[in-house]
């Protein structure tokens, strides 16, 4: 069971940006990984330049980059760029091997225009990152994959559903008046279950019977994806309980909120140093904005919303919950509160589920 241990209300030491103090004689390893290779390189615990060497995206071909790394001396850790998209193959291959991996992110366009960009320059980046202490986070666990499938397969057929059901709206509004008068009034599932059971074949208005055929087909796929997504979000139950039960006690914490929580935290505790690390995780730390509208935060809002303004009804930061609901109303301006806020509370809620 994945949970965080540590004192009530105090968040554990954050590491960022700490130096990596190494063995003289342990190596560093940096990889950059790609679709269909991998380059890896390997550094000094001074940071000098050993060798590089390319690989391909295969089983065999990660485990001879292992080998590789491994016969060029003792590693103290390997620096891997995507280490939940194109890296997580050698990423489960390293820690299988039983060497440590942390996530790198990848070159930012200012660092690429001033040093260049390649596989061989990107992989050495990636293993001084690791040796300055600028990358520090460990990666999200393999066995987090099977859930982040579910949740966007859910994602898909919730948009979907949407689209349909938006869809059914705009004919019926086109729609002939006396078609439309008959299922303007109908509450929305009334609605689906009257048009899924229509006969348009009875009708002896050709248009009218083809507009009426659309929208059964509409409304049977918006009542197909409704049983996709309820088997959906019973197996993202049924894993997310068996990852942490403890977190799906909280009150307020459904399938999709508890699998997003766990999908953000990688099922790996380490991950998660500070509340501020959180954030920083979820895209949702208070970065200041020099000029313009404040939209720095904006990618996180919808998710504060989704995912911790409803559970904080029952959370004991009540204080909290307020500043959060009272930012909602006032506006863009309030974004940075509220992005703090949430970082928060949604790792009070991940952290309490550790507190058995």
């Amino acid at each position: 069971m994945s949970c965080l241990t540590g004192p009530a209300g105090v968040d554990p030491p954050d590491r960022k940006g700490s130096t990596i103090m190494t063995n003289q004689e342990h190596n560093i390893g940096g990889i950059d990984s790609h679709k269909d290779t991998i380059h890896v390189a390997v550094i000094t615990s001074v940071g000098r330049e050993i060798a590089d060497h390319e690989f391909v995206t295969t089983t065999a071909g990660y485990r001879r980059a292992v080998a590789w790394l491994i016969a060029h001396g003792p590693l103290h850790a390997v620096g891997v760029e995507g280490t939940s998209s194109y890296g997580v193959g050698i990423t489960t291959e390293l820690v299988r091997a039983g060497t440590r991996v942390v996530e790198v992110n990848r070159t930012r366009p200012a660092e690429r225009r001033k040093q260049g960009k390649s596989d061989r320059l990107d992989a050495y980046r990636a293993a001084r990152s690791v040796l300055s202490g600028e990358a520090s986070t460990d990666p999200k666990r393999a066995s987090i994959e099977p859930l982040r499938a579910l949740n966007v397969a859910r994602r898909s057929a919730v948009k979907a559903q949407q689209a349909a059901w938006r869809q059914i709206g705009a004919l019926l509004v086109n729609a002939a008046p006396e078609l439309r008068d008959h299922y303007r009034d109908l509450p929305d599932a009334k609605l689906i279950a009257a048009l899924t059971n229509t006969r348009p074949a009875q009708l002896a208005d050709a248009g009218r019977a083809d507009t009426l055929f659309a929208l059964r087909s509409l409304a049977r796929r918006h009542a197909r994806l409704g049983e996709e997504i309820t088997e959906i979000e019973h197996r993202m139950l049924a894993r997310a309980t068996a990852a942490n039960p403890a977190l799906l006690a909280v009150k307020g914490v459904g399938p999709v909120i508890g699998a997003q929580l766990l999908i953000t935290a990688g099922d790996n505790p380490a991950r998660l140093h500070s509340s501020a690390s959180f954030a920083a995780l979820c895209g949702t730390a208070p970065i200041p904005v020099g000029e313009g509208d404040g939209e720095g935060d904006q990618g996180w809002f919808p998710w504060s919303i989704v995912a911790v303004r409803w559970p904080l009804r029952w959370h004991s930061s009540v204080t909290i919950y307020s500043v959060l609901s009272a930012a909602w109303w006032v506006g863009k301006w309030a974004l940075t509160v509220t992005a703090a806020a949430s970082g928060v509370v949604g790792f009070e809620v991940v952290l309490s589920s550790g507190r058995t």
